[in-house]
């Protein structure tokens, strides 16, 4: 069974993406705000953002937002190397 929270979720994506076929980027950037706001390790949305501040040259913004992608990035590597381990032990 879902969560709520996984529903919102899953119910803001679909949102986000229809309002980006309609290109009303703005509402679907606001979109992806709101979805890192519930979930701020979700990279879809976060490289969204990060695109608009690049765009946008929000400097500030975008380090910030790097450095959440950057410490999202890693933290995957690191689950994905430990499972990894678990399954591969040394020899």
């Amino acid at each position: 069974r879902t969560s709520d929270l996984e529903q919102r979720l899953d119910l803001l994506r679909r949102v986000a993406a229809l309002l980006e076929k309609l290109n009303r980027k703005e509402e679907a950037l606001d979109v992806h705000r709101r979805i890192l706001q519930l979930q701020p390790t979700d990279l879809s949305s976060l490289e969204v953002v990060i695109e608009h501040e690049r765009k946008m040259g929000l400097h500030r913004e975008l380090r910030d937002s790097l450095l959440a992608w950057g410490g999202v990035a890693y933290g995957s590597l690191a689950a994905i190397v430990k499972e990894l381990e678990k399954k591969n032990p040394n020899p």
